[in-house]
């Protein structure tokens, strides 16, 4: 049944009782099963929350300061509650809660009919947050109200909490629209309603909305066709109330409306809980909403006596040394520290995941293998828990490394039938493979955490030679031998140093950063062979460390490339390069979409990583050679890396860079379409600039400026003018670092500003990690994640 239709039975009267303002509910079952296609909320997030929760001995208990151990994350963005995940951080069970207010002639959304501010509710005196918990005001913009939500979990329960004011004129109606998403699927779902308490279910996976009194009105709907933003667009007045949907299973939605405003202002206190059970799940929200919110703010930022986020962020013991090297007094330092703990999990300690955003989620099927970015890849992880140590907090990057095990395909990893020792691309945080495609950099970075932990005194010798015998031995194996690869549905030889995917995932081949990432890996494993008594895997590590080295610019080091104008000599790093040779110009096709293309037209900057792990001098010939072509702002719009921007609130000029040239992970540029809409790749999709790459170029021209081992005054200054504040500035308004910022080339039908997020995902946690380590390695004058052992052997050319 349409919307229309359902409209139209309404006026027939053959929905029974359907209309009275006043009445208690009604019997009737919701039409319009299973409802409309059911799509994840926006990835441009702005902000995103959990509480924080003490280890005890390197695991979340209820026996640790914090107490319960709550499981509930989530997240808004366009000043919209949006996904909300329980449990596991991966398993989204509300996709969002909207509001809406009503008066005489009229019914705006928050979503669509207003504009919104927001802020965090604890700062200190330098405007610095100090916790994950917001304050978000909407305006009407014919100036009749004001609405204010505050949004956080309760630290000691499976609950979600807002609490919403209205302020403006007598009369008019606050709703809540709940889109229930259990078990991580927009379908699926069942829902019924009173005025105590609406709920949601599908399986054992319960959902109860409980407000600090009785609603005046509820109901339960599909969405698209009986719900509560159909039914009050139709006449600004909430005329339905449907008590259940029936049984039958869909894409279901519950609609709450508060008392009619009087006075000219109200608030109130609603809490979504979750269990096991119904009876399970309204003891959380009703328990949650019980309690005074003031307390449990208290409670949830750490006042006082309490343990909360304040105690985490007093417990970094270098966050405060970073203030003075930031451009912004440390603001985004804290929003860092914050995100990067916030993306853990709270069953597997140390499950660092790499964004709770779902890239282009508004178009992006909300069903149940559709996990967006909440996933580990185990080198986003490396850089969150390096970034961790940066700041001090040995602990969660420790258990970030000791989660590893879980991740690594061995014999018993379900449905494995080939080589094991590898990582593969994405996992969920139980281990489960996402995508079992082999990026050879995914399983170098567990061997450089393990030895980077160890050299910050992190991490004991004794568990490190355990975690070699137990893991990083045979990691570093398939990073010598390969092997016949035999999982989910991918099943090919791997033969390094040739991997099935760069560090992006884009393309097979040889790769400059995934050499890089070799070397470093075996002469590190090989470090660490030798104090686990092992020399002949050591000395076997190094012969192919060595025999990697040999191959890098005989393999990827064009000299007959295509860019070959203005400071372009035709001389450059190629991003990859299969058997024929760099100069073979080879064709290849990326998986996100992009063009075919020969090999010498992709540029990109993930050279640098040669410098930053030690394979190669700062001042290699091939990298200093390769320098004009990614910094070209002459290149055609789809071969060109270099952007630059400028911000009203900061004059200057402030560099990014694309991934590479003609990447296709991106908004269309011709239609003004969300990548992979509707689940077809176009011509016209185009990757735009990555802040994460700004500070990969800052790091590396911290290595240049520190040729001669000074960093001097004056460079520091540069590189915190130039690239920490190009960092800073490309954060959003709830300090959340994006995946990508728009630059300028094609359509953009989503209004979109140079600078400022696409709708891709933020926060992405890789680029809070490199912001934190830029300022590190500014602060020690170092690169915060070198390895001397690697560049002792090999940073000579």
């Amino acid at each position: 049944m349409t919307r229309t239709s359902v409209i139209a039975a309404l006026a027939a009267g053959l929905i029974v009782g359907a209309c009275a303002p006043e009445r208690d509910i009604d019997p009737t079952i919701a039409p319009g099963a299973p409802g409309a296609e059911a799509f994840w909320g926006s990835g441009a997030k702005q902000g995103v929350g959990t509480s924080y929760e003490a280890y005890l001995n390197g695991a979340h208990s209820d026996a640790a300061a914090t107490g319960v151990v709550s499981r509930v994350w989530f997240t808004f963005a366009n000043g919209t509650i949006t996904e909300i995940m329980h449990g596991l951080i991966h398993e989204a069970q509300v996709n969002s809660v909207r509001f809406a207010v009503t008066g005489e002639s009229f019914a705006d959304f928050e979503d669509a009919d207003m504009s919104h501010e927001m802020a965090f509710v604890d700062v200190d005196s330098a405007g610095r947050p100090r916790a994950p918990a917001y304050r978000i005001t909407s305006y009407d913009l014919d100036g009749r109200y004001t609405l204010t939500k505050t949004i956080l979990t309760d630290p000691g329960r499976q609950a979600f909490l807002v609490r919403a004011r209205l302020e403006g004129e007598d009369g008019l109606r606050l709703h809540m629209l709940v889109d229930p998403a259990i078990a991580n699927s927009g379908g699926g779902d069942q829902a019924r309603a009173d005025r105590d308490a609406l709920f949601a279910w599908e399986d054992d996976k319960y959902l109860a909305i409980v407000g600090d009194r009785r609603f005046s009105a509820v109901s339960a709907g599909f969405d698209g066709v009986s719900d509560g933003e159909a039914d009050l667009r139709d006449n600004g007045v909430m005329d339905w109330r449907f008590a259940s949907t029936g049984g039958v299973p869909g894409n279901v939605t519950l609609t709450a409306r508060f008392p009619a405003l009087s006075g000219g202002a109200a608030e109130h206190v609603v809490a979504l809980g979750f269990g096991a059970s119904e009876e399970d799940a309204r003891d959380q929200a009703a328990g949650a909403v019980s309690a005074d919110f003031e307390e449990t703010v208290a409670r949830y930022v750490g006042e006082d006596a309490h343990v909360g986020w304040r105690d985490y962020l007093d417990g970094l013991p270098a966050l405060a040394s970073l203030y003075d090297v930031s451009r912004d007094r440390g603001v985004l330092a804290n929003a860092s520290a914050l995100a990067l703990k916030v993306h853990e999990d709270k069953t597997y300690a140390g499950a660092l995941v790499s964004s709770l955003a779902t890239p282009w989620g508004a178009t992006t099927p909300a069903v149940a293998d559709e996990f967006g970015y909440r996933t580990i890849a185990p080198l986003h992880l490396y850089h969150s828990a390096t970034a961790l140590l940066a700041l001090g907090d040995e602990a969660t990057a420790r258990e970030a490394f000791n989660h590893l095990p879980w991740i690594q395909v061995n014999t018993m990893t379900p449905g494995n039938r080939g080589v094991t020792g590898w990582f593969p691309q994405e996992a969920l945080v139980d281990g489960a493979p996402v995508s079992a495609m082999v990026s050879l950099d995914q399983t170098a970075a567990p061997i450089l955490l393990g030895w980077r932990l160890w050299r910050a005194e992190a991490l004991s010798e004794r568990a490190l030679q355990a975690a070699y015998t137990s893991g990083l031995r045979q990691a570093a194996d398939f990073l010598v031998d390969g092997g016949a690869v035999a999982l989910q549905d991918n099943m090919a030889d791997i033969a390094p140093p040739r991997s099935q995917r760069e560090r992006w995932g884009v393309r097979e081949g040889y790769s400059p950063s995934t050499m890089a990432a070799l070397v470093a890996g075996l002469t590190i494993a090989a470090d660490i062979a030798e104090m686990s008594n092992d020399p002949e895997a050591a000395n076997r590590y190094l012969t192919a460390a060595q025999r990697y080295s040999n191959e890098i610019e005989r393999r990827l080091f064009t000299t007959t490339g295509v860019f070959a104008d203005g400071d372009s000599d035709g001389r450059y790093f190629l991003q990859t390069a299969g058997e024929g040779g760099p100069d073979a110009k080879a064709e290849k096709r990326s998986i996100d979409g992009g063009p075919v293309l020969p090999e010498d037209r992709i540029l990109d900057a993930g050279f640098l990583n040669l410098a930053r792990y030690g394979v190669r001098s700062v001042l290699s010939a091939g990298i200093i050679e390769t320098l004009p072509e990614i910094d070209d702002a002459a290149l055609p719009a789809g071969a060109r890396l270099k952007y630059e921007f400028r911000f009203v609130e900061a004059p200057g000029v402030y560099p990014g860079w694309r991934r590479f040239g003609h990447d296709g992970y991106g908004e269309d540029s011709a239609l003004g379409r969300n990548y992979f809409e509707d689940g077809v790749h176009t011509e016209g999709q185009r990757g735009r600039v990555w802040p994460l790459l700004t500070g990969e170029r800052a790091h590396y021209e911290l290595q240049l400026a520190m040729a001669d081992d000074v960093l001097t005054g004056s460079e520091a200054s540069r590189l915190r003018r130039d690239y920490v504040r190009a960092m800073e500035l490309f954060a959003n308004d709830g300090l959340m670092l994006p995946q990508q910022v728009w630059d300028e080339p094609g359509a953009n039908a989503f209004g979109l500003v140079p600078g400022e997020g696409s709708n891709a995902a933020a926060p992405f946690t890789w680029g809070h990690a490199e912001y934190v380590k830029l300022l590190r390695s500014i602060r020690d004058g170092a690169v915060w994640d070198a390895y001397p052992p690697v560049a002792q052997r090999f940073a000579t050319r």
